[in-house]
């Protein structure tokens, strides 16, 4: 079957490079949300007396037996061009063209595919929030079990400041939140109906845009018809909040795959997340993380590749969008996939402490501390104790002594050769200084490292998961309650 205006069908070379492998990658998505549409589409109709009854009910019987099939028993003819036409053709061929063809009355493919990528993308980002969710209740119960377990800090990889492991989770986990918050924005956008703009000026017919989209569970219309059809900003939103999450999930799994090599050892990857040497017996890889960190590019190409074809488009309905819907169906699948991988790995991790603490009394972490010291209890500006903790730091290194070789001459020595006199500083007041653990009882303003603080922020972040629990949860339940609703409808109409 093919337009009268057209003496041909579709050329095999652009079925066989170019429909059939489209179909592979967006087919198996959006099928659902197709029959869906088209349920509300004619409910719609049927309601506005554009078309009777009894046609209604016809069209919607034949569109339950593709439900009833699935999409992996529906038989699509790429001949046609896309799924959408073969179900069409399908209703004709069960009830008769003088029926069958009312279904797409008032309507245009452009709507159409541009509401089931709503549908179903609205969907797959609450899938995704969910998931997120999952991660970071994971990332929250380690950090609290962890509040109190030192490790280093680093800047620039290096040696920083003392900090403890629950402070760094609790990082990954407001990095995570931060992305919760960028999908639920990006999901208020993506969740609007664009069903009744047709091709792109709308339809003479007198039809109900917002009962379809009431029928569907969306929140709202993409008003402007034009808009309707043409946007993808929203798409390219929710690539970026994408690309955005996996970034931030590989450079959390990139500090996983070094902390766990023999240089660091703080901590052990479980072995179901990680593979041995084809040729080295002792080797324990990384693997998962590492996939984490490769496949993040991936969703960030993603990304870029859409923004390179949208920069190019006019306004209006293109065949290149075929490949961005592509791209984001790939983003979407690769970003669940990293995500339960991350959640896997932080839930199996088994986390080195005496390692982490050992190496934290290395690397002259508390100069910091040494330095505030000076200036509280000599009454000193910070610049110059700087200076003269820097020299020490120096000193230190080229004898190769550690942060308990350090003594009160020492530290007296340095500061005469900046200022011209000694610094007098006790014993007690040294020792504290370069403690690590005093250092971190210290550091107890808001979000700061000290074990008390990260309890507290523990407790707070336990709030805002219940909280973000509970509006996924009302979400899911006015999906649910449409689909129900259009359910019975159409099973009224049928009966």
């Amino acid at each position: 079957m093919h337009p009268e205006r057209l003496a041909h069908g579709i050329a095999n070379e652009i079925i066989d490079y170019f429909v059939v492998p489209q179909a592979e990658k967006i087919d198996a998505k959006i099928f659902d949300a197709l029959i869906q549409i088209n349920k509300a589409h004619v409910l719609m109709l049927k309601e506005q007396r554009i078309i009777s009854k009894f046609e209604a009910a016809r069209i919607l019987g034949a569109l339950l037996e593709v439900e009833e099939q699935g999409v992996e028993n529906f038989k699509i003819n790429p001949a046609l061009g896309d799924l959408y036409m073969t179900i069409e053709a399908y209703v004709i061929d069960r009830i008769g063209e003088a029926v069958g063809g009312k279904m797409h009355t008032g309507r245009s493919r452009n709507d159409l595919f541009q509401a089931a990528l709503h549908f179903a993308l609205a969907r797959k980002i609450h899938e995704i929030e969910v998931e997120t969710i999952h991660f970071r209740h994971i990332l929250l119960n380690l950090a609290e079990s962890h509040a109190g377990t030192i490790m280093p800090g680093y800047t620039h990889t290096q040696h920083a400041q003392p900090i403890t492991f629950g402070h760094y989770l609790l990082a990954c986990f407001d990095a995570a939140t931060r992305d919760f918050d960028r999908l639920e924005d990006s999901y208020r956008r993506i969740n609007l109906s664009p069903l009744g703009a047709a091709a792109l000026a709308g339809t003479g017919f007198p039809i109900d845009r917002q009962r379809t989209s009431d029928l569907l569970g969306f929140s709202g219309l993409l008003e402007n018809s034009l808009d309707a059809i043409s946007e993808k900003d929203d798409v390219a939103e929710v690539l970026s909040v994408l690309a955005i999450l996996a970034t931030n999930l590989s450079r959390f799994a990139n500090d996983l795959v070094y902390w766990s090599s023999l240089e660091f050892g703080m901590v052990e990857i479980a072995d179901e997340y990680c593979t041995s040497s084809s040729i080295m017996p002792q080797k324990k890889n990384p693997w998962a993380p590492e996939i984490v960190r490769a496949y993040s590019m991936n969703i960030a190409g993603n990304l870029f590749k859409v923004l390179a074809i949208l920069k190019g488009l006019p306004i209006g309905l293109n065949m290149d969008l075929d490949v961005l819907e592509a791209a984001v169906w790939d983003s979407v699948d690769l970003t669940v996939g990293v995500i339960r991988i991350m959640s896997g790995v932080v839930r199996t991790l088994t986390v080195r402490k005496e390692i982490m603490e050992r190496l934290s009394s290395e690397g002259f972490m508390t100069a910091t501390e040494l330095a505030d010291t000076l200036v509280r209890k000599k009454m000193i500006s910070f610049r110059t104790a700087h200076r003269i903790v820097g020299l020490l730091a120096r000193r230190m290194i080229e004898r190769r002594l550690s942060v308990l070789d350090i003594t009160n001459t020492m530290l007296d020595e340095c500061s005469v050769e900046i200022t011209g006199k000694p610094l007098g500083i006790s014993n007690e007041d040294l020792r504290n200084a370069l403690d690590p653990r005093v250092n971190l009882e210290l550091r107890k303003t808001i979000g700061g490292p000290a074990p008390a603080e990260t309890r507290r922020m523990v407790r707070q972040r336990k709030r805002r998961l219940t909280k973000d629990r509970l509006m996924l949860r009302e979400e899911e339940d006015r999906m649910t309650k449409a689909a129900v609703r259009l359910r019975k409808t159409v099973n009224t109409i049928c009966t």
